[in-house]
């Protein structure tokens, strides 16, 4: 299958050159170029066969290589920004953890990516006045505020990649993303200011435990969901 390409290129090449060489064109026909010299019989049959031929590879080049093409680069695109969401979120969950626990299991990561666990996990008391969710948000300070938005740079580049390079079948996905981005964008300018980290708070809730605020905790990832559908 890898050598299809090159067989079509070459078809191509040799019909244009059979259709010239077999051609009345009265310049062609008097070219001083032996190549161009009709055959000594023929000509109207290798004319026929090669525009044949032409045709034929050029239909194969525009119907079934183009979109598979399309098809393959879309499918790598998509996984790869699988792989990023993954890491994205592994990263993210890890500067939480960090901020409210001395120590976790190192499976833990993985674990919260689940949205449910995320919600159960961070709703958990940590003292008596605060839950787990809470406590990061107390502890969320200028230094590690100023980290979580890079690695939210970093995966808008990749977004950005993927709304550059994908020709979306459902307008609802690319409006998705798109908006997903231009939300990263107004977060550059955030602070640690109390209204500041609350807002950043709800944005962060509703991305990792799926919260959304008219419908409710959805059952399965928006965004994965998201990523599924391109």
């Amino acid at each position: 299958m890898k050598n299809i390409p090159k067989l079509v290129f070459i078809i191509l090449v040799l019909s244009i050159l059979l259709m010239l060489k077999s051609s009345n064109e009265p310049f062609l026909f008097n070219s001083q170029f032996p190549i161009f010299n009709q055959f000594p019989i023929g000509n109207s049959i290798v004319l026929n066969i090669s525009l044949g031929l032409f045709v034929s590879a050029l239909f194969y080049y525009f119907t079934v290589f183009i979109p598979d093409y399309r098809k393959r680069k879309r499918k790598i695109i998509k996984n790869n920004y699988l792989n990023q969401y993954k890491h994205f979120k592994q990263n993210m969950i890890s500067h939480f953890l960090s901020a409210c626990e001395t120590s976790y299991p190192s499976d833990l990561v993985d674990t919260l990516l689940d949205q449910k666990e995320f919600k159960r996990y961070f709703s958990l008391k940590a003292t008596d006045s605060e839950d787990k969710w809470h406590v990061v948000l107390n502890k969320m300070d200028h230094e590690l505020l100023e980290i979580m938005l890079l690695e939210f740079e970093a995966f808008k580049e990749s977004t950005g990649y993927v709304l550059n390079n994908i020709e979306f079948n459902q307008p609802e996905s690319f409006e998705f993303f798109h908006h997903f981005n231009k939300q990263i964008v107004l977060l550059k300018n955030i602070t640690d200011d109390y209204d500041e980290i609350k807002s950043f708070s709800r944005f962060l809730w509703s991305l990792f435990a799926g919260w959304c605020w008219i419908e409710g905790y959805a059952e399965k990832d928006r965004f994965q969901e998201m990523i599924d559908s391109i």
